[in-house]
Protein backbone atom coordinates (compact mmCIF):
# COMPACT_ATOMS: atom_id res chain seq x y z
CA UNK A 1 0.00 0.00 0.00
CA UNK A 2 1.22 3.28 -1.46
CA UNK A 3 2.49 5.48 1.59
CA UNK A 4 0.35 8.87 1.45
CA UNK A 5 2.52 11.86 1.48
CA UNK A 6 3.55 13.84 5.17
CA UNK A 7 2.11 17.35 5.11
CA UNK A 8 5.97 18.69 5.17
CA UNK A 9 6.40 16.97 1.97
CA UNK A 10 3.20 18.30 0.30
CA UNK A 11 4.01 21.90 0.96
CA UNK A 12 7.77 21.41 -0.08
CA UNK A 13 6.03 20.18 -3.44
CA UNK A 14 3.56 22.82 -3.92
CA UNK A 15 6.59 25.61 -2.95
CA UNK A 16 8.63 23.96 -5.84
CA UNK A 17 6.02 23.41 -8.25
CA UNK A 18 4.37 26.92 -7.63
CA UNK A 19 8.21 28.22 -8.02
CA UNK A 20 8.74 26.32 -11.28
CA UNK A 21 5.65 27.54 -12.76
CA UNK A 22 6.15 31.18 -12.17
CA UNK A 23 9.50 30.86 -13.55
CA UNK A 24 8.22 29.56 -16.73
CA UNK A 25 5.69 32.22 -16.86
CA UNK A 26 7.91 35.12 -15.91
CA UNK A 27 8.08 37.19 -18.97
CA UNK A 28 12.10 38.48 -19.49
CA UNK A 29 12.68 42.21 -19.44
CA UNK A 30 13.66 43.27 -22.55
CA UNK A 31 15.41 39.56 -23.71
CA UNK A 32 14.50 36.63 -25.90
CA UNK A 33 11.51 34.89 -24.53
CA UNK A 34 11.45 31.31 -23.38
CA UNK A 35 9.93 29.82 -26.75
CA UNK A 36 13.22 30.49 -28.25
CA UNK A 37 15.81 30.68 -25.26
CA UNK A 38 14.22 26.53 -24.28
CA UNK A 39 15.27 25.04 -27.35
CA UNK A 40 18.57 27.40 -28.08
CA UNK A 41 19.87 25.59 -24.84
CA UNK A 42 18.57 22.77 -25.54
CA UNK A 43 21.08 22.62 -28.85
CA UNK A 44 24.09 24.29 -26.94
CA UNK A 45 24.07 21.25 -24.21
CA UNK A 46 23.47 18.91 -26.88
CA UNK A 47 26.36 20.08 -29.31
CA UNK A 48 29.33 21.98 -27.07
CA UNK A 49 28.45 19.39 -24.29
CA UNK A 50 28.40 16.19 -25.84
CA UNK A 51 31.67 17.50 -27.78
CA UNK A 52 33.37 18.47 -24.39
CA UNK A 53 32.57 15.25 -23.01
CA UNK A 54 33.77 13.78 -25.94
CA UNK A 55 37.40 15.18 -25.05
CA UNK A 56 37.12 12.80 -21.75
CA UNK A 57 36.82 9.96 -23.66
CA UNK A 58 39.16 10.69 -26.51
CA UNK A 59 42.31 11.41 -23.72
CA UNK A 60 41.53 8.35 -22.26
CA UNK A 61 39.97 10.13 -19.15
CA UNK A 62 36.61 8.35 -19.38
CA UNK A 63 34.84 5.96 -21.49
CA UNK A 64 31.12 4.29 -22.17
CA UNK A 65 30.18 0.66 -22.00
CA UNK A 66 27.26 -1.80 -22.32
CA UNK A 67 25.47 0.81 -24.99
CA UNK A 68 25.59 1.81 -28.54
CA UNK A 69 27.69 4.72 -29.20
CA UNK A 70 28.34 7.92 -31.55
CA UNK A 71 31.12 7.09 -34.05
CA UNK A 72 34.17 9.24 -33.65
CA UNK A 73 33.28 10.94 -31.14
CA UNK A 74 32.77 7.86 -28.97
CA UNK A 75 30.02 8.93 -26.42
CA UNK A 76 26.57 6.81 -25.87
CA UNK A 77 23.70 7.65 -28.32
CA UNK A 78 22.17 9.45 -25.02
CA UNK A 79 24.55 12.25 -24.34
CA UNK A 80 23.10 14.51 -26.66
CA UNK A 81 19.42 14.05 -24.97
CA UNK A 82 21.71 14.27 -21.28
CA UNK A 83 23.44 17.72 -22.10
CA UNK A 84 20.34 19.34 -23.95
CA UNK A 85 18.88 18.86 -20.59
CA UNK A 86 21.50 20.07 -18.64
CA UNK A 87 21.70 23.53 -20.84
CA UNK A 88 18.34 23.82 -20.65
CA UNK A 89 17.96 23.54 -16.54
CA UNK A 90 21.24 25.34 -15.49
CA UNK A 91 20.42 28.33 -18.83
CA UNK A 92 17.11 28.90 -17.80
CA UNK A 93 17.02 28.51 -14.28
CA UNK A 94 19.63 30.67 -13.34
CA UNK A 95 18.38 34.05 -14.61
CA UNK A 96 15.50 33.23 -11.99
CA UNK A 97 17.70 33.07 -8.95
CA UNK A 98 18.60 36.92 -9.37
CA UNK A 99 14.87 37.00 -9.23
CA UNK A 100 14.06 34.60 -6.28
CA UNK A 101 17.11 36.81 -4.37
CA UNK A 102 15.55 39.40 -5.40
CA UNK A 103 18.74 41.09 -7.12
CA UNK A 104 18.67 43.35 -9.61
CA UNK A 105 18.96 42.45 -13.14
CA UNK A 106 22.48 41.53 -14.30
CA UNK A 107 22.81 43.83 -17.96
CA UNK A 108 26.03 41.59 -18.93
CA UNK A 109 28.83 42.46 -20.99
CA UNK A 110 29.20 40.40 -24.13
CA UNK A 111 32.76 40.06 -23.75
CA UNK A 112 31.91 38.65 -19.59
CA UNK A 113 29.54 35.82 -21.40
CA UNK A 114 32.27 34.69 -24.21
CA UNK A 115 34.97 35.02 -21.87
CA UNK A 116 32.89 32.52 -19.31
CA UNK A 117 32.23 30.46 -22.02
CA UNK A 118 35.79 30.01 -23.24
CA UNK A 119 36.89 29.76 -19.75
CA UNK A 120 34.28 26.48 -19.69
CA UNK A 121 35.91 25.07 -22.78
CA UNK A 122 39.77 25.45 -21.15
CA UNK A 123 39.16 23.88 -17.71
CA UNK A 124 36.78 21.10 -19.07
CA UNK A 125 39.49 20.47 -22.31
CA UNK A 126 42.09 20.97 -19.78
CA UNK A 127 41.04 18.46 -17.22
CA UNK A 128 41.69 15.80 -19.57
CA UNK A 129 44.83 17.00 -20.77
CA UNK A 130 46.45 17.57 -17.55
CA UNK A 131 45.42 13.91 -16.53
CA UNK A 132 46.65 12.25 -19.53
CA UNK A 133 49.64 13.90 -19.06
CA UNK A 134 50.35 12.09 -15.94
CA UNK A 135 48.72 14.25 -13.05
CA UNK A 136 47.30 12.70 -9.95
CA UNK A 137 43.24 13.83 -9.70
CA UNK A 138 44.32 15.68 -6.60
CA UNK A 139 46.81 17.93 -8.62
CA UNK A 140 44.36 18.41 -11.17
CA UNK A 141 41.76 19.08 -8.46
CA UNK A 142 44.44 21.61 -6.95
CA UNK A 143 44.61 23.90 -9.99
CA UNK A 144 40.77 23.41 -11.51
CA UNK A 145 38.93 24.13 -8.27
CA UNK A 146 40.82 27.76 -7.23
CA UNK A 147 40.59 28.60 -11.25
CA UNK A 148 37.02 27.85 -11.00
CA UNK A 149 36.98 30.04 -8.02
CA UNK A 150 38.51 32.78 -9.92
CA UNK A 151 36.01 32.83 -12.89
CA UNK A 152 32.95 32.76 -10.65
CA UNK A 153 34.92 36.02 -8.73
CA UNK A 154 35.72 36.91 -12.46
CA UNK A 155 32.44 36.52 -14.52
CA UNK A 156 29.56 36.50 -11.70
CA UNK A 157 30.91 37.40 -8.19
CA UNK A 158 26.90 37.15 -6.88
CA UNK A 159 25.41 34.74 -3.79
CA UNK A 160 22.63 33.68 -6.11
CA UNK A 161 25.66 32.61 -8.68
CA UNK A 162 27.53 31.19 -6.19
CA UNK A 163 24.74 28.89 -4.47
CA UNK A 164 23.83 27.99 -8.09
CA UNK A 165 27.16 26.97 -9.29
CA UNK A 166 27.44 24.61 -6.02
CA UNK A 167 24.09 23.14 -6.49
CA UNK A 168 25.17 22.06 -10.34
CA UNK A 169 28.33 20.75 -9.19
CA UNK A 170 26.36 18.14 -6.78
CA UNK A 171 23.95 17.32 -9.15
CA UNK A 172 26.43 17.00 -11.94
CA UNK A 173 28.09 14.47 -9.38
CA UNK A 174 25.10 12.66 -8.36
CA UNK A 175 24.37 12.29 -11.88
CA UNK A 176 27.77 11.30 -13.24
CA UNK A 177 27.96 8.67 -10.15
CA UNK A 178 24.87 6.90 -11.18
CA UNK A 179 26.03 6.41 -14.76
CA UNK A 180 29.03 4.67 -13.07
CA UNK A 181 26.96 2.76 -11.06
CA UNK A 182 24.53 2.09 -14.08
CA UNK A 183 27.55 0.41 -16.12
CA UNK A 184 27.67 2.24 -18.94
CA UNK A 185 29.98 4.90 -17.80
CA UNK A 186 33.12 4.88 -16.34
CA UNK A 187 36.27 6.88 -14.93
CA UNK A 188 39.59 5.50 -15.42
CA UNK A 189 40.69 6.98 -12.06
CA UNK A 190 37.74 7.61 -9.88
CA UNK A 191 38.01 9.14 -6.22
CA UNK A 192 34.35 10.48 -5.23
CA UNK A 193 32.14 7.44 -4.37
CA UNK A 194 34.61 5.34 -5.96
CA UNK A 195 33.24 6.90 -9.26
CA UNK A 196 34.41 9.95 -10.28
CA UNK A 197 37.33 11.80 -10.23
CA UNK A 198 37.72 14.52 -7.23
CA UNK A 199 38.28 17.41 -9.67
CA UNK A 200 34.85 16.98 -11.44
CA UNK A 201 32.86 19.31 -9.30
CA UNK A 202 35.27 22.04 -10.63
CA UNK A 203 33.85 21.53 -14.39
CA UNK A 204 30.45 22.05 -13.30
CA UNK A 205 31.10 25.28 -10.92
CA UNK A 206 32.46 26.47 -14.43
CA UNK A 207 29.48 25.28 -16.31
CA UNK A 208 26.75 27.14 -14.40
CA UNK A 209 29.19 30.32 -14.54
CA UNK A 210 29.61 29.81 -17.89
CA UNK A 211 26.15 28.50 -19.23
CA UNK A 212 24.53 30.77 -16.45
CA UNK A 213 25.69 34.06 -17.76
CA UNK A 214 24.69 33.48 -21.05
CA UNK A 215 21.06 32.94 -19.58
CA UNK A 216 20.92 36.05 -17.96
CA UNK A 217 22.91 37.59 -20.66
CA UNK A 218 19.70 36.36 -23.25
CA UNK A 219 16.83 37.01 -20.72
CA UNK A 220 17.70 40.49 -19.63
CA UNK A 221 20.64 41.95 -21.73
CA UNK A 222 19.16 42.45 -25.04
CA UNK A 223 17.12 45.44 -23.49
CA UNK A 224 20.20 47.42 -22.29
CA UNK A 225 18.07 50.28 -20.53
CA UNK A 226 18.39 48.51 -17.27
CA UNK A 227 21.27 49.21 -14.43
CA UNK A 228 24.37 47.52 -15.47
CA UNK A 229 24.68 45.49 -11.89
CA UNK A 230 27.84 43.62 -12.88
Amino acid sequence: MARRPTKKTAILERSLWTWLSAAIRRKPSGGLPLTIRAPFFALLGATMGTLLDSLHVLNGVAGYKNTTLIPIIKVAWWVPLEFATAGMVVGLLRPEFDEEFNRKRSDLPGWVVLAGMVSLVVVWGGSGLLSKAGLSNWAIAGILTPTAVVIWSLFDRTYPGAIAAVITAVIGVVVESGLVYSETYFYTKPDIFSAVPVWLPSLYLTACVAVGNLGRYLKYSWDKNGDNQF
